[in-house]
C-alpha cells in the first residue's frame, strides 16, 4: 500500500510541474508591412519594409515578370526590421509583395514619380523618458513620452540614445516608439539615472532619412509604471507560480494522508491476526 501512496504523489504533481512554464505576453505593434496594403501613388522608387523577424528572399508581382530581391537588416538594436529593395518601379501599376512564408503580404499602387527629396526633420513638442522602481519581476519599468509634428512622407522614425555609459539607436513605426521601454517586449531602454541626449530623425518609404533633432534630456525617475501587457505578465506569472505551488502542497498532503491510512490499516490487520 505504500507503493500505491508514492504513485498518488506522483500523479498529482507530474501534472502540475507541466503547467509551470508560461509563455510571455506578446507586446508591440506585431508584424507589418509597408508600404501598407491598399496604398495609392506610392513613389516608384519605394522600398518594401518589413516589420518582423521574417527576413529573407522576397517576391513583388506586377510588371511583365516577378521581381526577386533579398533584405538587409537595417535595425541595430530594437525590433528588427528589413529593407528590400526592388529597383525602380513602373509608374501607375499595382504591385503584390510576397515575403517569406508566413509573413505579412501587401499590394499597393505606384504614382507617376520618383521621390528624391528627404522629409522634413521631425519637429519635436516633448520627449522624455521616465523610469520606475523594479516591480515583482524585477524588471524596472521605463516609458517613452514623444510629441512631434511630422513630415506626411515619414513611415519610419530612427531613435538614437546617447549617454555616459551606452549609445542605442532603433528604427520603429511611427507609432512603434510607444512600446520602446517596455521590459515585457524586451525594448527595455538602457538607462539609469543620466543624461541621455536624443536624436530622432525621419525615414521614408523611398529610404530617404531627414536631419536629426535632438534633445538633451534628464531622466525622471518614479514616474514610470509597467504597462497593462507587463503587469499582466508579472502577476500572471506570480499567480500561477503560487498555484503551481499550491497544488503541490496540497498534492503532498494527499499522499501523506494516504500514507497514513496505508500504516493504520496495516497495523489494524496485524492487530486482527494476533
Amino acid at each position: 500500500m505504500g507503493h500505491w501512496s508514492l504513485v498518488v504523489v506522483l500523479m498529482v504533481l507530474l501534472p502540475v510541474s507541466a503547467r509551470a512554464s508560461h509563455t510571455p505576453c506578446s507586446c508591440g505593434p506585431g508584424d507589418q508591412i509597408l508600404p501598407a496594403p491598399g496604398a495609392r501613388d506610392v513613389p516608384r522608387n519605394t522600398k518594401v519594409w518589413s516589420i518582423g523577424d521574417h527576413g529573407g528572399e522576397a517576391r513583388l508581382e506586377g510588371g511583365e515578370a516577378p521581381l526577386d530581391a533579398g533584405s538587409s537588416l537595417v535595425t541595430p538594436d530594437g525590433p528588427p526590421i528589413y529593407r528590400i529593395d526592388f529597383g525602380e518601379l513602373a509608374a501607375t501599376r499595382s504591385y503584390e509583395f510576397h515575403g517569406v512564408v508566413g509573413s505579412p503580404s501587401t499590394k499597393f499602387t505606384t504614382g507617376a514619380y520618383d521621390d528624391t527629396t528627404p522629409p522634413a526633420p521631425p519637429v519635436v513638442h516633448t520627449l522624455a523618458i521616465a523610469v520606475g522602481d523594479p516591480g515583482p519581476a524585477t524588471e524596472s519599468g521605463s516609458m517613452l513620452t514623444f510629441i512631434a509634428t511630422l513630415d506626411p512622407d515619414v513611415v519610419l522614425l530612427r531613435f538614437t540614445f546617447t549617454s555616459d555609459h551606452v549609445r542605442y539607436s532603433v528604427i520603429t513605426t511611427t507609432d512603434g516608439w510607444r512600446w520602446l521601454g517596455r521590459p515585457a517586449c524586451h525594448t527595455e531602454l538602457p538607462f539609469r539615472g543620466e543624461h541621455v541626449s536624443v536624436a530622432v530623425s525621419a525615414i521614408d518609404l523611398a529610404g530617404h532619412e531627414s536631419e536629426p533633432t535632438t534633445r538633451e534630456i534628464e531622466l525622471q525617475h518614479g514616474a514610470a509604471t509597467l504597462p497593462d501587457c507587463a503587469r499582466s505578465h508579472v502577476w500572471g506569472g506570480m499567480g500561477e507560480t503560487m498555484l503551481v505551488r499550491g497544488a503541490m502542497i496540497l498534492g503532498v498532503i494527499v499522499g501523506l494522508v494516504v500514507l497514513l491510512l496505508a500504516i493504520l490499516g496495516h497495523f489494524r490487520r496485524r492487530q486482527a491476526r494476533e
